[in-house]
């Protein structure tokens, strides 16, 4: 009998078999709430690039710690993910994503947990070994409070934000320690192969940021049309009421932990996953509408985060080339 292919191999063996063709050659793989819904709506107007709309997960489908939610669980048994040994049907279902894509256009997508997913920068790399990697990466205490909110919003948060941060602190700390996230990239890619974006310099000057993209990219800034980047997807907000919001995802944590399911190959791979709302659901949301501004944080939670995450990422500055003192770590 002949031997398995190994993981280390089976992922370049399998994309240049069969898909070279429509293989990404650019990944967005900013950390959740840095602009990253933003660079993909501006980028998806130039006619030289296809992204197909919304994030796909696939080169960290199988990894629990940033998808737990993708191992359903029936009361008895477990679905267990193997990208590795299901290579094969999960490349035929990354394929449906860029169907679209013409001849000649850079091919391109964004999922922001491959940031710090710990299996995707190695199979990235496996699978092109010239991938271009667009970092997105904001100051890292305004980036966990928005993913808090975030997570508030869809039901994945039943504490405030001080009771996030003592009891579970791995679910809004984690995507802010940036250094070690890249130097993971950087021990599979090459320095060459990573651009890096601030939000908040992306926000200043749009334009300028666009024309840094474009060109590491190698198409021309000039076909983007005017006035792109100025629009901000995917915005922050809060519920209106949220400790109400709170409650609600306690008693609907079940249903909440399920309704990304219908994303995955083996339950019919959409692109906009979710269930059907029901009259309940509709119902709430008027009750609670989600507004544009979120509560401040606390200053004495500022401060710490900041002091944590100074820490956490001393060194960062020189590792991209950027002074991050002029933007992050501020009250």
């Amino acid at each position: 009998m002949m031997p398995a292919p190994q993981p280390e191999t089976s992922i370049a063996a399998a994309g240049s078999r069969k898909l070279r063709p429509w293989l990404p050659d650019f990944l967005i793989v900013g950390a959740m709430k840095c602009g990253t819904s933003s660079m993909r709506a501006a980028l998806r107007l130039h006619p030289q690039i296809f992204m197909p709309d919304g994030e796909i997960f696939f080169f960290d489908i199988d990894d629990f710690q940033q998808h737990p939610d993708f191992f359903a669980y029936d009361g008895r048994r477990w679905t267990l993910r193997d990208f590795d040994g299901e290579l094969e049907r999960y490349l035929e279902w990354y394929a449906r994503f860029f169907a679209q894509a013409r001849p000649g256009q850079h091919v391109g997508e964004d999922s922001t947990t491959y940031l710090v997913s710990h299996q995707a920068p190695g199979r990235i790399a496996r699978l092109n070994p010239d991938m271009r990697i667009i970092i997105m990466l904001r100051d890292p205490a305004s980036r966990a409070y928005s993913s808090y909110w975030h997570l508030v919003r869809y039901g994945r948060a039943v504490f405030s934000f001080e009771d996030m941060l003592r009891l579970c602190p791995e679910a809004v700390v984690q995507r802010s320690y940036y250094k070690q996230q890249i130097e993971h990239y950087l021990r599979h890619l090459p320095r060459r192969n990573l651009h890096f974006v601030l939000l908040e310099e992306y926000v200043a000057a749009p334009a300028q940021v666009l024309d840094g993209v474009c060109r590491f990219l190698g198409v021309p800034a000039e076909l983007l049309p005017a006035q792109t980047g100025a629009r901000h997807d995917n915005r922050g907000a809060a519920p209106r009421w949220p400790r109400l919001q709170r409650l609600r995802n306690h008693l609907a944590w079940k249903r909440e932990s399920t309704q990304f399911l219908a994303h995955l190959p083996d339950q019919g791979g959409g692109i906009r996953p979710g269930y059907r709302r029901s009259l309940a659901d509709r119902l709430y949301t008027r009750l609670n509408p989600s507004i544009p501004a979120t509560e401040p944080m606390r200053p004495g939670t500022r401060e710490f985060l900041n002091r944590l995450f100074e820490r956490e990422n001393r060194g960062l500055d020189e590792l991209i080339g950027k002074d991050l003192t002029r933007h992050w770590y501020r009250d």
